[in-house]
């Protein structure tokens, strides 16, 4: 069921015709007959193998009653049930119910004609009893009886002659005596240049009225007959139409006095699907026809001689015939020739496949029939994921919904135009990368984990290219070895291959990653400063390149970024990193500068002595605070008297003195200077 959601019947009757031209295409699972039941989950996308619907199912579902005014299917079985054992068991009468007359009042609502019915009737026999309401091509929106919920199914009746079984709408009713049934029906207003019109069928009541109000504008013909306006043109209009005994009703509002030009009517809505392919576009249109005033044994309709017809079905065909047109354009005439005269509705399903060309347009082939009145419909245009599609041309048609791989387009005139290009779709590689740039103070080091996801076509290689200045140690794939190569040097540039064991799918994501190191001269920075340029991973094939860059060093350092490009700053989601950007370019750009952070150091000393009588000892200790840059170098003055025969050492620390060196003698104080094996930091 197409779903439908508005609370105007006009909105919801729009649904209701987009759902019919939908069915036109149907996919998966075969419809199944629900007679008293709305209609059933529908697939308009186009079916990949045949699938048969009957007739009889089919005219349920294209009833279009609004969901929740008949009773559920159990329900509805349990009464009708009780209905038929009544008929067994109760006296013969003539009639158990009868219907005595009926007023009617229809007006025109957007692009329906909405027809209330109060129809009078009397039971005769208690007890459960049946009444048919042969209703035709009128959808059911509300239904009363004496101001109650009507309890109304729909049943299957034998058609006459050797047609299918039609849906019969049918009242379950238990109490004897008078009662007045209410409806509230819809018929849809077909279109013919400025004129509209609706044909239905209504129950043969002997006393019957229809009070028909026209817009300002408009004049109403019933049938073939023009009746005169009770109002002035610049006034809406009531008529009154005698309806008694009236089974079939064509009802024309034009902006014209005068006589209908024909006494017969022909609608048809076509649904077409489509299934593009490269060099090829498989064709299917299914067409619903009613016929009124008149029969048919043939039909004559059109194609473009481009389009090739495999297989043409309908209730009743005889044969069918391929002909050129004898006007001498370039279609084909399809004769549907039917083993008998029919009128009413009739169900068409033309199959066929047309060449493309790929990069060139290509229209639509679209199905003309003659002697029509109007004739509507949707198309749905699919397609699989590698094939791009693109709207080249539109005449006639709107887009109505579109999806990934799946366009659908409303057609309101027969000869529309609809024109597409076809591509195949380029593999396509879309990649996230997370960089990161570590100023360690044994080295600058750039690594990379990157997630590359194929589309379209698979992956059997990946490229990524580094700047020149940086030297790849490692490379893993998906946390293992794969062989690697540089397979070519540009000017400022390397590129690597990694060639994969097996092909990556589409679909399926890959991840590898690298580490690359820079050889410098002046690092760690001390009383000089660091320029680095920011280094790109880019990966060529990738269309689509996102992620981070993250930036970690140490708290001894001073960073500053200067002239960044397509980097936006993010915070930081570590202790140990000190800068994060987002970016959704691979060209991104930016400098760096890292200097050392000046050393603050405070001290606090601790002196011991003991005098004994030939030795003098002294426990000389010393507690650092260091902050900022941090210190590689300690200078520390000593009395003379301490000689050089000393022994410095740092207390509980990972820190070791590689080097003493005593200096010269000042004012009884000798400076000793201690290189340590690293910067030290904190106490």
């Amino acid at each position: 069921m197409i779903p439908i959601r508005t609370d105007s019947i006009v909105g919801r009757k729009r649904a209701v015709a987009r759902a019919l031209m939908m069915l036109l295409v149907i996919a998966g699972n075969a419809l199944a007959a629900q007679p008293v039941m709305a209609q059933e989950p529908i697939d308009s996308k186009l079916p990949q193998r045949q699938t048969f619907v009957p007739v009889a199912d089919l005219d349920v579902v294209l009833t279009g009653d609004r969901e929740g005014v008949l009773l559920s299917r159990n329900e509805f079985q349990e009464l009708y049930s009780k209905a038929l054992a009544n008929e067994v068991t109760s006296p013969r009468l003539p009639a158990r119910i009868v219907i005595s007359e009926a007023d009617y009042a229809a007006e025109i609502a957007g692009d329906h004609l909405v027809v209330k019915a109060a129809i009078r009737l009397h039971q005769f026999e208690s007890g459960w009893q049946q009444l048919r309401l042969p209703f035709g091509q009128l959808s059911i929106e509300k239904a009363t009886v004496n101001g109650k919920p009507a309890k109304l199914g729909r049943t299957q009746v034998p058609a006459k002659g050797k047609g299918q079984p039609v849906s019969i709408l049918t009242l379950l009713h238990n109490q004897t005596g008078d009662a007045t049934l209410e409806l509230e029906l819809s018929a849809l207003l077909h279109a013919s240049g400025n004129d509209r019109s609706a044909a239905f069928q209504l129950i043969p009541i002997p006393s019957a009225t229809m009070k028909v109000t026209t817009p300002v504008g408009r004049h109403l013909v019933v049938g073939a007959q023009s009746l005169e306006r009770p109002s002035p043109i610049d006034q809406p209009a009531v008529y009154s139409v005698p309806v008694g005994g009236v089974t079939s009703l064509r009802l024309f509002f034009n902006d014209h006095q005068g006589e209908q030009r024909a006494d017969s009517l022909a609608f048809a809505s076509t649904g077409y699907g489509l299934h593009v392919s490269p060099g090829e576009v498989t064709w299917q249109a299914k067409t619903s026809l009613q016929v009124f005033g008149t029969t048919y044994n043939q039909i004559f309709c059109a194609i473009p001689s481009s389009l090739e017809i495999t297989h043409v079905e309908s209730t009743g065909l005889e044969s069918w015939e391929l002909s050129d047109n004898p006007d001498g354009t370039s279609s084909t005439v399809i004769t549907l020739n039917y083993r008998q005269a029919f009128d009413g509705g009739r169900d068409m399903i033309f199959r066929g496949v047309m060449a493309t060309e790929s990069g060139k347009p290509w229209a639509v082939p679209n199905l003309t029939l003659r002697n029509v009145t109007s004739h509507i419909g949707r198309v749905t245009v699919q397609h699989p994921a590698a094939v791009r599609v693109r709207l080249a041309e539109s005449d006639g048609a709107r887009a109505a919904t579109g999806t990934v791989g799946e366009q659908t387009f409303d057609v309101w005139r027969e000869d529309f135009n609809l024109a597409f290009e076809t591509r195949t779709r380029e593999r396509e590689l879309h990649a996230t990368v997370t960089s990161l740039l570590d100023l360690a103070p044994t080295g600058v080091t750039f690594s990379a984990a990157t997630q590359v996801e194929s589309h379209f076509a698979p992956l059997f290689d990946v490229t990524f290219r580094l700047p020149a200045e940086w030297r790849v140690e490692l490379i893993e794939v998906d946390g293992g070895s794969l062989p690697w190569q540089v397979s070519s040097r540009e000017a400022g540039w390397n590129s690597y291959r990694i060639a994969l064991s097996q092909p990556l799918p589409p679909g399926q994501e890959l991840s590898f990653r690298f580490m690359s190191v820079q050889d410098l001269e002046d690092w760690p920075v001390e009383e000089n400063v660091a320029d680095f340029t920011l280094p790109t991973v880019q990966i060529p094939e990738a269309s689509i390149v996102e992620g981070t860059f993250v930036i970690r060093a140490g708290d001894d350092l001073d960073l500053k970024t200067v002239d960044l490009f397509n980097l936006d700053p993010a915070p930081s989601v570590a202790a140990n990193e000190r800068l994060r950007f987002f970016f959704q370019q691979a060209d991104y750009e930016g400098q760096l500068t890292a200097s050392r952070k000046p050393s603050l150091v405070s001290a606090q000393s601790l002196t011991f002595s003991r005098l004994d009588r030939e030795v003098l000892q002294s426990h000389l200790q010393a507690t650092l605070d260091i902050s900022g840059g941090g210190l590689r170098t300690l200078q520390v003055g000593l009395s003379e008297s301490a000689g050089e025969n000393l022994q410095f050492h740092l207390a509980g620390a990972t820190t070791r003195i590689v080097e003493q060196l005593p200096g010269d003698v000042a004012e009884g104080v000798r400076l000793w200077t201690l290189n340590l094996d690293q910067r030290v930091t904190g106490q």
